[in-house]
């Protein structure tokens, strides 16, 4: 087996555990591109150096146009492995717009919490994937998070899914203060 069909036979067996694992790409037909499954392969095959786990973040986005309070490097296709050295996952990411690859996009604060990229989410669309040292990966989608870590998955609803759940059983209750304690105890949440 040569090289070439070794990596299609990893990214159809990583698209089964995806799929197997609340991953789904069906929400746009783009999602479900060579180009998606070959870098969510490069995020979850991608090897240590020096012995750390790097980083690492990919933004899919749906309108890419609508990110605000960034900056945006424009690479061609030829740059992508040197943009994935660059893209750290908390202050800059790879970014897709759709399937195609468009460069890097920097962001002023670091984004390093869920609450961070559940926010930057409804503006841009798509899906967000971010790789931390410990080597467990996020995948933030419209209607959830899914976490892996070492072959060890875990699905959990975003803030706003969990509110709306308490809500229609507790009568009257504060959202606002519901909101606060649900992004405390979701900001905290590990793997």
């Amino acid at each position: 087996m040569n090289t070439t069909d070794r990596i299609k036979e990893i990214q159809n067996l990583i698209a089964q555990e995806l799929a197997l694992n609340g991953v789904h790409f069906d929400q746009e037909t783009w999602l479900n591109s060579d180009s998606v499954l070959e870098e969510v392969t490069h995020t979850l095959v991608s090897e240590s150096h020096e012995g750390k786990i790097p980083s690492f973040g990919v933004l899919f986005a749906e309108n890419p146009w609508k990110l605000e309070n960034v900056r945006r490097l424009p690479l061609s296709p030829d740059q992508l492995p040197l943009a994935r050295k660059l893209a750290n996952g908390i202050h800059s990411f790879l970014l897709y717009e759709r399937e195609k690859f468009s460069g890097l996009v920097f962001f002023a604060e670091p984004v390093n919490s869920e609450l961070k990229l559940l926010r930057i989410l409804p503006q841009c669309g798509g899906m967000i994937v971010q790789k931390n040292e410990a080597g467990v990966t996020r995948f933030f989608k419209r209607d959830s998070i899914t976490l892996h870590d070492n072959r060890i998955w875990l699905n959990k609803p975003h803030v706003e899914e969990a509110s709306s759940r308490i809500s229609s059983c507790i009568a009257g209750i504060n959202h606002t203060v519901l909101n606060r304690i649900l992004e405390a105890a979701f900001r905290q949440s590990r793997i």
